[in-house]
């Protein structure tokens, strides 16, 4: 249904969203820390919650795959071995 770039894509956004929404959550439950440090714990908060459900959903899913659609997208994308190519270099010699 979607290309490879897409799904890609999903399964990397997903657990974004869901590490924001859940430091969001702390945040509008009474996590309260003083204003100095907020915004760097939160950030911090943010980031560990991310990693920690990308790693969780990816552990699971290895034992039980449906649980994959919880990266957004249960299928993992495929990518092709990049093959060789003649690049240009900024003067404009092929190398």
């Amino acid at each position: 249904m979607f290309s490879d770039p897409i799904i890609g894509a999903i399964r990397t956004y997903t657990p974004i969203v869901v590490g924001i929404a859940l430091t969001w959550a702390a945040e509008a439950t009474g996590f309260v820390i003083d204003e100095a440090s907020s915004s760097t714990v939160l950030l911090v908060a943010g980031g560990l919650a991310t990693a920690a459900y990308w790693t969780l959903v990816r552990l699971i899913a290895s034992k039980v795959p449906v649980v994959g659609i919880l990266l957004g997208y249960n299928k993992k994308p495929t990518y092709n071995e990049a093959s060789p190519q003649t690049t240009t270099n900024i003067v404009g010699n092929e190398s």
